[in-house]
């Protein structure tokens, strides 16, 4: 597969499918998380695939601003939340303990598994592109 770097195509074509992507990437290190965990009884796994998922947003500024010198354009509240999901993320691997690890992504108190993680929240609200 060319790689988007190779061909000097954007990564990304819009923020929606920027954050749906990213989203994507965290949801599925965290049913990588779930499953080491409960799974495999594996918790130096577990706490990996956490570690990594708050790399991935710890990173979204720096993703974003790459978008932006690609041509595209970050809305205020995109940046707004990569910054301050970065913070966090940031916070917790400097914690580095699972239960802070855990909760990057889901700040919303009762929340459950299944519920869409902050990302895809965010990139709900932009919508998938509309076809012309």
């Amino acid at each position: 597969m060319i790689s988007p770097e190779s061909t000097n195509q954007p990564r990304y074509t819009s923020i929606y499918d920027l954050l749906s992507q990213v989203a994507g990437e965290a949801a599925d290190l965290e049913k990588d998380a779930w499953s080491k965990l409960h799974e495999k009884r594996d918790s130096a796994g577990y706490l990996l695939s956490l570690q990594k998922r708050a790399r991935l947003i710890s990173e979204l500024p720096t993703t974003l601003e790459e978008f932006r010198l690609s041509g595209g354009i970050v809305p205020d509240e995109v940046e707004s939340f990569a910054q301050s999901y970065a913070g966090i993320a940031n916070e917790a691997l400097e914690d580095n303990r699972t239960f802070t690890l855990s909760t990057v992504l889901n700040l919303s108190p009762g929340g459950l598994a299944s519920d869409p993680n902050d990302i895809e929240k965010l990139a709900a609200r932009f919508g998938p592109p509309e076809e012309v």
